[in-house]
């Protein structure tokens, strides 16, 4: 038995020495991925960025969504491994209405590196560089061909949005597509987002590639192990899970029909494997589905209500579909079909998912189904580009074949080598024009980090500032009294009677309250996008922060409301769940008063720079 292992051992150790020696060029580019994606970090904090200024990776002002989602991971370095509720100390253990491996991944990464800050700017080295081989992996199982898939992951790994493009059957198209070949300064390269795709693209990817190696080569570990992945996306992006799970249900409907019952098989124990993974986490949702409130949560989602047939805005999308799906056939059919019917089931996948509002009565914000069509569209473009080159070449005399292909590996090497160069180009572009958006004011920096520093972990600090409320759980082990919608799992009557508490406590008039309460950046940071408009296309049509509205008669009730809350006193400071600090600064002022005004017995705990921090301990 001893000796068996041995042997095992060392065949394993010998199969990927031959591996890495095979593809020893991906890694090496995978490399030069990692430096590309993580320059942006030297650029900013060392050249653009003065001496004196700190350099944050993550701001409200450089990428808004990723500092919410920052927030989450920062809840899991400061010891809240279930991302739950991150708001509210009362709730944290509730049940989890966004993805939860995301952050802990990002959050555990930041508690092995010291700082949660050092986790994002290690990531940026990390994650996309594994992508990229992963990328690079599933090209070549398509291709067999090591320039080709070199080609593919590249221009993949940096400008995977061209992909939409292709083909280019519209002027707006073609003119989007010249636009993505461009360097960019006003957008960081893509894989360097968090969550998505940072760490959502790692377990999607590598369930595409385990998937189709399955049933390509029938074996075994990358059959469970696709099962394993697919079942884990289900805790980093629900968009991955129900797309992957759509498309392989329609492949394995296929391989069915044209009676290829063992390829059928495999899809069945892929999905059965991924159903069994994600079982903890139905769980959660069941128990978040059986909260009274459950309906406020999924509206602050943004669904869409609707049974229609979507078309006018996607019809574009539909139309490309449709031509791969044609090119695939016409062009594989002759090769096999477990190729072309895994492509097509993930192509076809997109006018089902599109579309749940037919079944459903509702799709949660449907325009993130373009996301995860990115890399199905790659894929499929792939394989019908190489196909039309194995024709080419087939039909040219011997003489010319090999030349043909030295041409086309020298083109593709030098494509390469410009798609790398302009990124890289794009990144310093970026940052030039975007290091100001990476730091904090130093006078707010300086108060998070006495917060940071001189209170307890998870003390409620009470402001009245969306701003201060969004950055206050990215940079301090702070909760806010003022429940962030996206992060907290309350109902919205709590949130309300919150943002009431926090308005008396600032001295806010009834008039300036309803003009608060119609704020739409208020009702955003309260709400997410409960108050938007969810009326058919109204995802595709309007912006993120655009159409959150109240009616008059819901304003008029809870001005109502505010009257007898804000005549309470002293009393909007005691209490289990009231809050332990009041922040008043700038943002602050230009919103309400200094709340030592109205509460005599508060205690002054930080005055510099026109920042006050009241401890209540009333």
């Amino acid at each position: 038995m001893r000796q068996l292992s041995t042997y095992s051992l060392k065949n394993v150790g010998r199969r990927f020495n031959e591996a890495v020696k095979r593809h020893k060029a991906a890694l090496w580019l995978a490399l030069l991925v990692s430096a590309v994606y993580g320059s942006h970090h030297f650029f900013i904090a060392k050249l653009f960025l003065a001496d004196e200024i700190k350099y944050h990776p993550v701001t409200m002002e450089s990428n808004f969504d990723e500092s919410i989602y920052a927030a989450r991971a920062n809840a899991v370095f400061q010891g809240q491994l279930f991302a739950g509720d991150i708001t509210l100390a009362e709730n944290k253990g509730s049940p989890s209405l966004l993805p939860i491996l995301n952050p802990a991944i990002m959050g555990i990464l930041g508690r092995v590196l010291g700082s949660i800050e050092s986790a994002f700017i290690f990531s940026d080295f990390l994650f996309p560089p594994i992508i990229f081989i992963i990328l690079y992996l599933l090209a070549f199982e398509i291709t067999g061909r090591k320039t080709l898939s070199l080609f593919f992951s590249t221009l993949f790994i940096f400008i995977p949005k061209i992909f939409l493009t292709l083909p280019p059957i519209s002027p707006s198209l073609l003119k989007t597509f010249f636009f993505n070949i461009l360097p960019d300064p006003n957008n960081g390269l893509y894989f360097g987002r968090f969550e998505y795709p940072k760490i959502t693209y790692l377990f999607s990817a590598l369930t595409y590639y385990l998937s189709f190696r399955s049933i390509k080569r029938g074996e075994t570990t990358p059959l469970y192990l696709a099962g394993l992945f697919f079942g884990l996306s289900f805790y980093t992006y629900l968009y991955d899970w129900v797309y992957f799970l759509v498309a392989v249900t329609t492949t394995c409907v296929g391989f069915i029909i044209l009676k290829k019952y063992n390829d059928a098989l495999k899809i069945l124990k892929i999905i059965g494997i991924g159903f069994l993974i994600s079982a903890p986490y139905w769980l959660n949702f069941l128990l978040l589905n059986q909260l009274p409130h459950y309906p406020d949560l999924a509206n602050r989602i943004g669904i869409e209500i609707s049974d229609d047939f979507r078309f006018l805005t996607v019809w574009k999308s539909y139309l490309r579909n449709i031509l791969l799906i044609g090119a695939l056939i016409f062009l594989l059919k002759k090769t096999g079909i477990r190729l072309p019917m895994y492509l097509i089931g993930f192509l076809a996948a997109y006018f089902f998912v599109v579309n749940l509002q037919v079944v459903l009565g509702y799709n949660p914000h449907p325009d993130h189904w373009y996301r995860v069509t990115f890399l199905p569209i790659a894929l499929s473009t792939l394989a019908i580009l190489h196909a039309i080159i194995i024709r080419f070449i087939n039909n040219q005399k011997s003489f010319w074949t090999e030349k043909i292909r030295g041409y086309g590996k020298t083109a593709a090497v030098i494509i390469i080598i410009l798609i790398f160069g302009r990124s890289q180009y794009s990144e310093y572009l970026f940052s030039a024009q975007n290091a100001k958006s990476y730091s904090l004011d130093k006078a707010a920096e300086a108060s998070y980090e006495w917060l940071d520093a001189n209170t307890p972990r998870g003390a409620n600090v009470a402001s009245l500032s969306p701003q201060t409320n969004g950055e206050l759980p990215i940079y301090t082990a702070n909760k806010t009294f003022l429940p962030n919608g996206f992060h907290t799992t309350a109902p919205d009557e709590f949130v309300w009677k919150r943002f009431m508490e926090t308005s008396a406590m600032f001295g806010i008039s009834e008039n300036k309250f309803a003009q608060l309460a119609e704020n739409s950046g208020y009702l955003l940071y309260l709400f997410h996008n409960e108050y938007r408009d969810r009326t058919p296309n109204s995802n595709f049509e309007g912006g993120a922060g655009s159409g959150r509205k109240i009616s008059k008669e819901f304003l008029e009730r809870k001005l109502e409301e505010y009257k007898k809350v804000s005549k309470t006193g002293e009393k909007l400071l005691r209490g289990d769940n009231s809050s332990e600090y009041l922040y008043f600064g700038p943002l602050e002022q230009s919103i309400g008063t200094d709340p030592a005004k109205r509460f005599s017995g508060i205690e002054k705990v930080y005055d510099r720079d026109n920042i006050r921090i009241y401890r209540t301990g009333l």
